[in-house]
């Protein structure tokens, strides 16, 4: 019937359904991971921030690889394989099948980590830390999160370095959660740094889910004042959009509502219109 169509009745309450900011300090909770989810569509980060998600094999396996490189200081493919392996029991398959292909993908995936690390270490690069904290308040927020990678390169310089395992090949250049990063650590946020004053050199993103490792860079925010500016204002935007008092989130309408390799299939059922028909 017409009167129970979705959007018709009214609602229950006009309560929030979760608390969107610290009730002691007023400060709305920010983790880098989410806030790219929330800049393409407020509603989608809402739901996964606050109901669950369901995660795909790159997201799963993407978390065990973290956990690998936490672990280890291997760079070598035997090594980190057989460190894989020995956590590949926690996964689950819907059929013998579908491991053996998701197999082969996490042995590319490894391979291609392999050779940046290598590559990396041939550069003159050392690794600072894994996984390593960020916790420090931007204007009305608290971010707080981990980045994958922190890096020193052969003159002292500073890169954070964020690996991606998904399908879709993502972009640097304006990625606010690398941008984010680099605030944190030009505003002492991180947990681990080098000593010393160190240049920032900037961030990338490392996919490793393709032929052949990619490496994605940004700019250094140190270096670029109107990028610096630019991500300034980014996160001012959603710091204001993730503690809004009417607790109203956009659904912003768009392919990646039904892109499970880019971005993820919408949570809400996007029914048609009705419309009229002889």
């Amino acid at each position: 019937h017409p009167d129970q169509w979705a959007g018709i009745l009214k609602l229950d309450s006009p309560e929030a359904l979760v608390p969107l900011t610290d009730d002691e300090t007023g400060k709305v909770w920010i983790y880098p991971s989410q806030l790219d989810n929330f800049i393409k569509c407020p509603l989608h980060w809402f739901m996964q921030a606050h109901g669950g998600s369901d995660r795909n094999f790159e997201a799963n396996f993407g978390t065990l690889l973290h956990k690998v490189l936490e672990e280890t200081t291997s760079i070598g493919y035997k090594e980190l394989w057989q460190s894989v392996e020995s956590k590949w029991h926690t996964l689950e398959f819907e059929a013998t099948w579908v491991e053996k292909k998701e197999l082969r993908k996490a042995q590319k995936m490894v391979r291609n980590l392999s050779t940046y690390l290598q590559g990396q270490k041939d550069a003159g690069y050392q690794l600072v830390g894994t996984e390593v904290g960020i916790d420090f308040e931007l204007g009305r927020a608290r971010v707080k999160g981990r980045v994958d990678r922190i890096e020193q390169g052969p003159a002292g310089q500073v890169l954070i370095v964020d690996l991606k395992t998904g399908s879709g090949e993502p972009k640097a250049t304006d990625n606010a959660q690398l941008g984010l990063y680099q605030i944190a650590f030009m505003q002492d946020g991180f947990e681990k740094i080098p000593e010393g004053d160190n240049p920032l050199e900037g961030a990338s993103l490392v996919w490793v889910n393709s032929d052949k490792p990619k490496i994605k860079p940004q700019e250094s925010l140190e270096d670029n004042e109107e990028l610096n500016q630019f991500f300034r204002e980014l996160l001012d935007e959603a710091i204001d959009g993730m503690a809004a008092a009417d607790a109203k989130f956009e659904a912003k309408i768009g392919t990646h509502c039904y892109d499970d390799h880019g971005y993820g299939n919408c949570k809400i059922l996007l029914t048609k219109a009705v419309s009229y028909a002889d």
